[in-house]
C-alpha cells in the first residue's frame, strides 16, 4: 500500500544532528514495514523559508496580496499547507535550541496557521481546518523535559491541534549533552520507542466489527440488487439507514421498516409498514427461517435482503455499515468517503469503542437487572459521554475535520437521549444541553436534509414506551418532550 509520508527537518546543522539521525531510523523502520511508502523532505535549513514581516503576514491573513514579496509568501504558504494535506503521516525532526524550537521551525508553522484556511471559528471556538493525521514529533534535547511540564511539547501541541492535526506523538532523545554514557542511553530510548510505535503502526489489520455468528456476505455494487430491512427505533438500524441517505444509495437499496410496536413474537410489519417484497410475511423472523432454516440466533435488525439470491446476506449492523459505505459508495449519488483509507482503521477502532461504551452502554442501564449493574453502567455510560464532549470541544467531527462513520455511530444515540433515554432508561445524569459540545453537535448534524429525513421521533417513542412494558407496565407514550432541533 502506497503510503506518503512528510518529513521536516528543522536542525541547522549541515548533519542534521540528532534529531535528523532520529528522522533517519524512523524512515529506515517505517520502509522495513511499508517498503512502497513514499516520501517527502521539506528541510528548513536547506530551504529556508523568510520570515514574516508586516507584507507577508497581512498577504497570509487575506490583505493584499499584490506585490511580488507578498505574492510569493502566499504560493510559498499554500504549498506547505498542501504537502500537509497531501500527506498520510508527517514526522518532524525537532531539536531543542535554549528550551525552545529552532526559529526555521517557527517561520515554518507562521506559514500555515492561516484563518480561514487551517482554522476557523464556529460558535467562538477555534475548529481545526486540516485533516488530521498521525505526526511524529522526535525531539533530541541536551537536557531532561519529559518528566515535567515540557513547554516545547506544549507549545507545538497545540499550535498543530489549533489547525485540526490532534494525533501528536513525542518521542524524545534526551539527556544528549550530559555525558557519554547519558548520551547513548538516550538515543537508545528514544530508537526504543521509535520501533515501538514502527511496531504498532505498521501492518495492522482493523479489526472486524462483527460480533457474533451472523450472516455477514460481502455487498456487490449492483443497483437495485438488495432490499434493507431496519426498525426507524432502534440506533443500531439508524447507523445504517444514515448510510444509505447520507450516500444516496437508493438506487442500490431501497428502506423498509418493520412497525413500531413490537410483541413477544419480534419484529413484525403492520398495515402501516408492510414489507413490499412479501406480502405474506408479516414477521421479520419468517425471513430468517427462508433464509436459513431454524436459525437460532437473535432475529434483530437491520437486515439486507438480497433479490438475486432470495435470503438474507448481511445482519450485522457496524459491519453493515462499514460495507455500505465502502463497497457500495460506487453507487451513490453523494459519493461522501465516510472511511477514507488513511484514517480507517482508526474510525473502526472509534466505531468499537463507541458501540460499546455508548449505544449499548445506556441498554445495560435501561435494561440492568439490579442497582449494582445500573450504578456501573451509569458510571461508564457518561465517563465516556465525558470523553466525547472534550473531543468535540476542540473539533467539528469525531475523526478530524470531516464527518466520517463514527459520526454516524454516536448520532442515533444522541437523537434518542432526550425523547427515550434520560427518563425511560434512567440516564439522568445530565441533559444533552448540559454538554454544550455535543448539543451543538447533535444539532448541527440534524440540520443536514439527508440525516434529518431518517428520523421518525414518533416511531422511536412509540415503540420504546409500549414495547418495554418490563419498564413501563401501562404503555403511556408520553406527549414530550419538545425538542427544539427537531422542529
Amino acid at each position: 500500500m502506497n503510503h506518503k509520508v512528510l518529513v521536516i527537518r528543522s536542525s541547522i546543522k549541515s548533519d542534521g544532528g540528532f534529531s535528523g539521525q532520529l528522522v533517519d531510523n524512523f524512515l529506515k523502520q517505517l520502509k522495513e514495514v511499508n517498503p512502497e511508502a513514499s516520501v517527502a523532505v521539506r528541510d528548513l535549513h536547506a530551504q529556508p523559508i523568510p520570515h514574516l514581516n508586516a507584507v507577508t503576514m497581512d498577504a497570509l491573513f487575506g490583505g493584499d496580496a499584490s506585490s511580488i514579496e507578498a505574492a510569493a509568501a502566499l504560493k510559498l504558504s499554500n504549498e506547505l499547507i498542501e504537502e500537509i494535506q497531501e500527506a498520510d503521516r508527517v514526522v518532524i525532526g525537532l531539536p531543542r535550541y535554549n528550551f525552545g524550537a529552532p526559529s526555521i521551525l517557527h517561520t515554518w508553522v507562521d506559514y500555515i496557521v492561516r484563518g480561514g484556511v487551517t482554522f476557523t471559528y464556529v460558535d467562538g471556538a477555534p475548529v481545526g481546518l486540516l485533516d488530521d493525521k498521525p505526526v511524529h514529533v522526535l525531539n533530541a534535547s541536551g537536557g531532561i523535559y519529559s518528566q515535567g511540564t515540557d513547554t516545547l511539547a506544549g507549545w507545538l501541541s497545540q499550535t498543530l491541534g489549533f489547525v485540526g492535526l490532534n494525533s501528536v506523538e513525542f518521542i524524545y532523545a534526551e539527556g544528549l549533552g550530559m555525558g557519554e554514557e547519558s548520551l547513548a542511553a538516550g538515543l537508545a530510548a528514544a530508537n526504543l520507542k521509535i520501533q515501538h510505535s514502527i511496531a504498532a503502526l505498521g501492518e495492522r489489520p482493523c479489526p472486524s466489527l462483527a460480533t457474533a455468528e451472523l450472516f455477514l456476505s460481502e455487498l456487490v455494487a449492483e443497483p437495485n440488487r438488495y432490499h434493507l430491512y431496519i426498525s426507524h427505533a432502534c440506533p443500531f438500524s439508524h447507523r445504517v439507514h444514515l448510510v444509505q441517505s447520507l450516500l444516496g444509495l437508493e438506487d442500490a437499496l431501497d428502506v423498509t421498516s418493520v412497525a413500531a410496536r413490537r410483541h413477544d413474537q419480534g419484529w413484525e410489519f403492520d398495515e402501516h409498514d408492510q414489507d413490499p417484497l412479501h406480502k405474506d410475511v408479516t414477521l421479520l423472523s419468517s425471513l430468517y427461517e427462508r433464509s436459513r432454516p431454524g436459525f437460532a440466533g437473535n432475529q434483530s435488525v437491520p437486515v439486507l435482503w438480497d433479490r438475486q439470491q432470495n435470503r438474507i446476506v448481511h445482519n450485522d449492523s457496524a459491519e453493515l455499515a462499514l460495507q455500505m459505505a465502502t463497497r457500495l459508495l460506487p453507487l451513490a449519488k453523494t459519493p461522501i468517503d465516510l472511511v477514507p483509507d488513511r484514517s480507517s482503521c482508526d474510525i473502526v477502532e472509534l466505531n468499537q469503542w463507541l458501540h460499546t461504551n455508548i449505544n449499548r452502554m445506556v441498554y445495560h442501564m435501561g435494561f440492568a437487572p439490579d442497582q449494582a449493574n445500573y450504578d456501573e453502567a451509569y458510571k461508564q455510560f457518561f465517563a465516556a459521554m465525558d470523553t466525547l464532549e472534550h473531543r468535540l470541544r476542540k473539533q467539528p467531527y469525531l475523526v478530524g475535520g470531516k464527518l466520517s462513520l463514527s459520526d454516524l455511530f454516536l448520532l442515533p444515540t444522541l437523537i434518542r437521549y432526550e425523547a427515550v433515554y434520560y427518563v425511560h432508561f434512567k440516564a439522568n445524569h445530565k441533559t444533552l444541553a448540559e454538554y454544550p459540545a455535543l448539543y451543538q453537535y447533535l444539532v448541527r448534524l440534524t440540520q443536514i436534509p439527508a440525516i434529518y429525513r431518517t428520523i421518525d421521533m414518533a416511531h422511536i417513542k412509540l415503540h420504546y414506551y409500549y414495547s418495554h412494558n418490563h419498564i413501563n407496565p401501562t404503555r403511556i407514550v408520553p406527549q414530550g418532550p419538545a425538542l427544539s432541533w427537531l422542529n
